[in-house]
């Protein structure tokens, strides 16, 4: 069935801020924005990231998200589709 609209269009924004207070550890905050037709949804997120071994390898990371109606969700993404709420994440990342 089609939908009942002749266009859509969407628009957004993605935006990060970090720095490095040790040469190991990063501070960051984050945010993003999508508005459209069906919705508007929005992330904001600030956190920390070690790297324990001088390399952008391997790496420990931690967080604070707030989001409303989540776009998108996917295997390797900690949300889903449409969720509104805080999560608190934490990470450890292995390159190879």
């Amino acid at each position: 069935m089609p939908l009942p609209m002749n266009s859509m269009f969407d628009w957004g924004f993605d935006a990060s801020l970090g720095y490095f207070v040790h040469k190991s550890v990063e501070v960051y905050v984050r945010s993003s924005l999508i508005d459209g037709p069906f919705a508007t949804a929005v992330e904001g997120a600030g956190g920390v990231t070690w790297y324990p071994f001088d390399t952008r390898m391997v790496w420990l990371g931690a967080e604070a998200v707030g989001i409303k109606n989540c776009p998108f969700g996917g295997g390797y993404y900690m949300y889903s589709v449409g969720q509104t709420g805080f999560v608190v994440p934490a990470q450890f990342m292995l390159r190879f």
